[in-house]
């Protein structure tokens, strides 16, 4: 049964194929970002020290304290991203296996990954849009990143979509064949039929 939120393939593919591709498009880039923000672990004190603070205050200048305290954050930080590109790449991974191997349940985490990116880009992409609508030396700045970023929400929410489609798909086949295993292992009801006759052998 079609629904009104469900697509029938993805562009100019199936909808197992560009669920599929999204797995490893999702698990490459994962892939590569983790390796990235890990090498930056080697170098944020001189992140640091490129700053560029706007009350004029010379990078050189900062106490011990101040760098203690920007060395933790961006510790932090870059130990939440990597720990977030993680989940992607293992959520990444799932869709793949569950794309692949008609087990929809393992579409569930990437589903479940995805939604929580769109929900947060989409607070992001109307605060950044809304601040910079308010100084109008900003304005062409905004109309920028609201068109660029309402494109990549529109987008992200395509794949979203394909992926959610699939699953749909997957449980309505499974719906399917549950109710005609269930017909045809059901051994006949002669008894309830007029004109039976029994030959008694």
């Amino acid at each position: 049964m079609p629904h009104a939120m469900t697509l029938d393939g993805f562009f100019c593919f199936s909808l197992h194929t560009g669920s599929v591709l999204l797995g490893w498009l999702g698990f490459v880039s994962a892939f590569f970002s983790i390796i990235g923000w890990s090498m930056s672990f080697n170098d944020i004190d001189g992140m640091i020290k490129n700053l560029n603070i706007t009350n004029g205050r010379n990078p050189e200048d900062f106490s011990d304290a101040d760098i203690d305290f920007m060395r933790n954050m961006a510790i932090s930080i870059i130990s939440m991203l990597i720990g977030f590109y993680v989940i992607e790449a293992l959520a990444s991974l799932f869709l793949i296996h569950g794309a692949s191997n008609n087990k929809r349940l393992f579409l569930v985490p990437w589903m479940i990954e995805r939604a929580t990116q769109l929900i947060f880009y989409t607070i992001l992409w109307l605060f950044i849009g809304l601040y910079f609508f308010t100084s109008p030396q900003t304005i062409g700045y905004s109309l920028f990143a609201f068109v660029f970023g309402g494109i990549s929400l529109f987008f992200n929410f395509y794949c979203f979509l394909c992926v959610y489609s699939l699953f749909v798909l997957m449980r309505e086949a499974e719906e399917y064949q549950r109710l005609v295993g269930g017909q045809q292992s059901r051994p006949p009801n002669y008894g309830n039929q007029p004109g039976n006759t029994y030959v008694k052998i």
